[in-house]
């Protein structure tokens, strides 16, 4: 709770409407399911299906768009890279714990 009013807003609900013109300058609004949608880089074109309660969940148990796109590009660039270039050589092995040339079990 507190986390939430350090950033001003009230996190324990989900608003229907942004607030209004009215609503107080010291006040902790509700965020609603497009507010938070945008803070985590969905397009405002993005459906989310289901009621409001649904619709946040889903969005709470989301991979934002924006990281999702990072981590596609460094396994792109990762599976497309040649043995020697120098993109690959500064990745840390997924092995450095000694376990490169281990052989996998298989069932």
């Amino acid at each position: 709770r507190r986390q939430w009013a350090t950033l001003g807003v009230d996190g324990l609900g989900i608003a229907d409407e942004p607030p209004g013109p009215g609503f107080p300058a010291d006040g902790h609004p509700r965020l609603t399911l497009a507010m938070v949608a945008r803070l985590q880089g969905f397009p405002d074109s993005w459906h989310f299906a289901g009621k409001k309660t649904a619709a946040y969940r889903q969005l709470g148990n989301a991979f934002p768009p924006p990281v999702a796109a990072q981590v596609a590009s460094a396994i792109a660039e990762a599976l497309t890279a040649t043995p020697n270039s120098s993109a690959r050589r500064s990745q840390p092995s997924l092995f450095a714990g000694g376990m490169a040339g281990a052989e996998i079990p298989t069932v």
